[in-house]
């Protein structure tokens, strides 16, 4: 081990002594090194919600565990200010790994949250030929890439970090100039009625208009600002922007639609959410019930008590909270048990519903809509695209959507002028039901419904299989015997011969109706035509055919027959 001269702060090296210790060692062929970086994350706010004193604590853990290992694995550790720390250590992951699972311990055991673990930046000295301050500086770039990544906490420099890094700050100094320079808008997005398609509200989206690159999309710089604690300087000035732009509406007579605000982890965890809410909405003297608050799910994921008590303030001043992406962190149930919300929003690229998956998307977004219908929690799924989608949503019961489907992101003047058009706004807003859509599994509660008063709700129905050309009938219902003239059984050589209730002629249309209905798996297919009872006599039927699923190639359809009637006697007409 090579020993130089140390000078303590929390019993470890300082910057001084650790860079000559690298140098030396980078000098040293015999042996692979590495720098590890140790950064803690968002350490200001564990100072302020826990005091001086417990952080100084946080330190000294660190610092005194770094010191185990430069003795156990012939290192060198030091203390570069802040929260920052570095050890120099013989190159093995497995190694930097333990280290990293050992810090974050640490971390847990202070706080019982992920937002103040350790990020560890690693740079593998390959030689001399760069100075060690630079080595170290690679080593801190590399923790850029673990903040906001609770699962990742340890990132090995490679030289295109560098550049990334470059692009991030000048993006950081530019937003900063955009602030000041009024650079920074929002687009109105509508939340609309699925069964009338008009507006009952509209979210509030971000997006920063400059100067040269023209309309910057939020995802170029969001991430990056969420990453270095600068979200909640942009998010306040989109807030009192929104709350602007309201007043004015009002001024002209013109009467709002409730616009949704989002609110960020850092923007909860940095300030006093409500009261500043409070200050704008009495300083361009608003009614609550203009503003709505839209906070994102993951949110709910760290200091969980934090939230909460953020969520019961707004509640007690009287706003709307709305989970945004339900769903898409692994805490929903947990978050909806502890924190009350009033809307549940859904985004319908998460459900991935292509046609491979779609089966398991719709089953997802069904047992989360009778889910929130049970806690009387309206839900609003986003990211509608096509009226295929709407279909899944209307069948389900689902009220209110946002999406392309009905309005892109607009600019405020745009909104403005739709909310001048009243037959395309509802000022209802968005409702729990009153009275509730009645569930397909509460048809099969036996406590409910019985088979005879199902059959006589439903009509004939019945199950059919089709592999290539050939149909049989798998199941049907007693009145499906009535209306076959079947004397209420099937034989096996019925089953077999489906295309004998198909007269000749009409073969290719029926063929057509159950591949129309495969490929409209939300609305089915309708079928009118002859239908050749038992004994040869024929009747004209209406019927609806709905795809279930395909397995092994065999596709099965259900069958209800809404109105048939002998052709010879219309006097016998049945209407389902």
């Amino acid at each position: 081990m090579i020993m130089l001269d140390r000078n303590f702060s929390f019993g470890v090296h300082n910057r001084k002594s650790f860079l000559e210790y690298v140098e030396a060692v980078a000098e040293d062929t015999t042996k692979k090194y590495c720098i590890l970086a140790v950064d803690i994350e968002y350490f200001k706010f564990f100072n302020k919600w826990f005091g001086m004193s417990a952080g100084d604590e946080y330190l000294q853990e660190l610092a005194d565990y770094l010191t185990a290992m430069e003795r156990a694995h012939d290192g060198y550790a030091a203390y570069f200010g802040g929260d920052n720390f570095a050890l120099c250590v013989p190159y093995d992951m497995e190694l930097i790994h333990s280290i990293s699972e050992h810090l974050n311990g640490i971390a847990l055991a202070k706080a019982d949250s992920v937002a103040f673990l350790p990020a560890i930046g690693v740079y593998v000295i390959e030689g001399n030929d760069i100075p060690a301050i630079t080595m170290y500086d690679n080593a801190i770039e590399a923790t850029f890439y673990v903040y906001g990544n609770y699962e990742k906490r340890v990132m090995v420099y490679d030289a295109g970090m560098t550049c990334k890094v470059e692009e991030e700050l000048q993006i950081i100094s530019k937003v900063k100039e955009g602030l000041r320079l009024h650079q920074f808008t929002f687009y109105l997005q509508p939340k609309c009625r699925i069964s009338t398609g008009k507006v009952v509200g509209a979210e509030a989206l971000v997006r920063w208009n400059h100067p040269v690159r023209g309309l910057v999309s939020p995802s170029a710089f969001i991430p990056i600002l969420e990453k270095n604690g600068l979200i909640g300087q942009v998010d306040r000035y989109i807030w009192e922007e929104v709350c602007k732009t309201i007043r004015g509406w009002l001024d002209k007579n013109i009467t709002p639609v409730p616009i949704s605000i989002n609110i960020s982890r850092m923007d909860i965890l940095s300030m006093d959410v409500p009261r500043i809410l409070d200050e704008l909405l009495k300083k361009y003297a608003l009614d609550k019930k203009y503003l709505k608050v839209e906070i994102t799910e993951s949110v709910y994921t760290e200091q969980v008590e934090k939230i909460i008590a953020t969520i019961d303030k707004l509640h007690e001043e009287g706003y709307t909270v709305l989970m945004d992406d339900f769903g898409s962190g692994y805490s929903s149930l947990n978050m909806l048990r502890n924190a009350i919300v009033d809307v549940l929003k859904l985004d319908m690229k998460f459900l991935n519903m292509s046609e491979q998956d779609s089966k398991k998307g719709i089953g997802i977004l069904e047992s989360v809509v009778n889910m929130s219908s049970t806690m009387e929690v309206p839900v609003v799924v986003e990211g509608v695209e096509n009226p295929t989608q709407e279909d899944y949503l209307k069948a389900m019961g689902v009220r209110y959507a946002q999406g392309y489907y009905y309005y892109k992101p607009m600019a405020k003047e745009e909104f403005e002028k739709l909310l001048t058009d009243e037959t395309r706004v509802d000022y209802r807003g968005i409702r729990n039901r009153h009275v509730e859509q009645l569930r397909v599994n509460e048809l099969a509660n036996p406590e409910l419904f019985n088979d005879t008063l199902v059959n006589n709700i439903l009509g004939p129905i019945a199950f059919y299989e089709v592999y290539g050309k050939e149909i049989r009938i798998t199941r049907v219902n007693e009145l499906y015997y009535e209306m076959a003239g079947a004397g209420g059984e099937l034989t096996k050589e019925c089953k077999r011969r489906f295309w004998d209730n198909v007269p000749e002629d009409d073969k290719d249309r029926v063929m057509e109706t159950f591949e129309m209905a495969a490929k409209n798996t939300a609305k089915g297919a309708r079928y009118e035509g002859e239908f050749v009872k038992v004994d040869g006599s024929r009747l004209w039927t209406h019927l609806k055919l709905f795809f279930l699923k395909e397995q092994a190639g065999h596709k099965l359809y259900l069958a209800v027959f809404t109105d048939y009637y002998d052709i010879e006697d219309k006097e016998s007409r049945t209407y389902r």
